[in-house]
């Protein structure tokens, strides 16, 4: 029995077509790459394999589809567990353990300890869920999904949040269960390889399944991505510092439950700067408080002590999930997007459109525009969601700008 079949499936989502006349199949066990472009319609089908398409999402669908034998949508979940892009969208409890078990199919303690040292999460276990970073968020959410012990796992960009060190650990363990996985990810070719281990690769761009052999040529840009770029030494040019962080001292505040567990403090003296034109790459694994350094440059959050000098009168910052930082009914309104730029980054058939109908990474290209706009940008993971030519794109567009991020 095949574990999915599609035949001439349809869906249109605001007079727009964003899947048409797809036909996809899965055997149960298979393992198969999804590839795809920015807005070629991955999360929309992956929706439509859940049924959260047309139970939840509205739109016009039409076609046929077949998960397990069931074709009514509303039974589709029974099959299939989702690992979305935006991890903090399926987590529910306070407690890690609690978000897992609330998952699990009868599944014992011990599975799902075993499942958590094989992807090394198991230091996650006892955390808060609020306390998470979004790297140790999306470990939690695929811990959960384990446990559930559906058929098939979908992971639509599960790794987008994760350092790279975690990944090739992660999918190795994936791979070999018995399970159908159906998987996507944007940086192919870098960490995540098709050529490894995938039965089958299907660009959704042309709707066609090739043996993962075939798929050689499409890592290539992947793999350049690896080379370091000539990039200008900007700080021998300009000794202007717009940007100064001393001393930077921040750790959470514990909940009256973790009583009896000690503060850990997330920064313990930082010190950064910054200068005009230069490109400063912060790197740490999941947890080490990347996303928190920048809140605090910025002053969404306030540090425990230290001080920080501002010399730029606008610091603007694209945060990991874009769609937190739109407030307008469309992307026209949203950010003035300079002409050459529309065409540049294939924008112009979207600004029109509400921000909140936007593909992750269509939200993501978004985001990183508007924030182009300050003097100082605070870009935070701004490769995520975006494939491998939009990454050389955003990098040109902040070398020919001279922007300092």
């Amino acid at each position: 029995m095949k574990a999915i079949e599609l035949k001439n499936l349809t869906f249109e989502f605001f007079g727009k077509r964003i899947i048409e006349n797809l036909d996809f199949s899965l055997d149960e066990g298979e393992k198969i790459f999804v590839k795809g472009d920015v807005g070629s319609g991955k999360t929309t089908l992956f929706r439509i394999l859940t049924g959260l398409i047309p139970v939840f999402y509205k739109g016009k669908l039409r076609g046929d589809v077949t998960i397990f034998g069931e074709k009514d949508p509303r039974r589709f979940r029974d099959y299939i567990h989702l690992v979305s892009q935006i991890p903090e969208e399926q987590i529910v409890f306070e407690d890690v353990l609690d978000e897992i078990l609330s998952a699990s199919q009868n599944q014992s303690l011990e599975t799902i300890l075993y499942n958590a040292r094989k992807i090394n999460a198991e230091h996650l276990l006892e955390r808060r869920t609020s306390q998470l970073s979004d790297g140790e968020k999306q470990l939690v959410v695929i811990l959960a999904a384990l446990s559930s012990q559906r058929k098939c796992l979908i992971l639509d960009e599960a790794f987008s949040h994760l350092h790279p060190s975690r990944v090739g650990k992660l999918l190795e363990f994936l791979l070999n269960s018995e399970q159908s996985i159906i998987f996507s990810d944007k940086r192919y070719g870098r960490h995540v390889n098709p050529l490894n281990n995938f039965d089958r690769v299907f660009d959704l761009g042309n709707k066609k399944a090739t043996d993962s052999k075939l798929f050689e040529n499409s890592t290539e840009i992947s793999r350049s991505l690896i080379e370091t770029p000539n990039l200008v030494d900007v700080s021998k040019e300009t000794s202007k510092e717009i940007l100064i962080a001393e001393g930077i001292h921040f750790s959470y505040p514990e909940s009256a439950e973790s009583v009896g567990s000690e503060t850990e403090e997330l920064l313990n003296g930082v010190d950064i700067t910054v200068r005009k034109g230069e490109i400063v790459s912060i790197i740490g694994d999941n947890g080490s408080g990347k996303t928190t350094l920048l809140k605090i440059l910025c002053g969404i959050l306030k540090p425990e002590s230290g001080k920080i000098y501002r010399h730029e009168k606008k610091i603007s910052i694209s945060l990991q999930y874009p769609n937190y930082g739109f407030t307008a009914r469309s992307v026209r309104d949203e950010v003035s997007i300079p002409g050459n730029y529309i065409d540049f980054f294939g924008l112009r058939d979207l600004l029109e459109r509400h921000p909140h109908t936007l593909s992750a990474g269509e939200a993501k290209l978004v985001s990183l525009l508007k924030a182009f706009s300050g003097d100082l940008l605070l870009l935070d993971e701004p490769t995520v969601y975006l494939n491998p030519e939009f990454c050389f794109k955003l990098v040109e567009c902040l070398k020919r700008e001279r922007k300092t991020a």
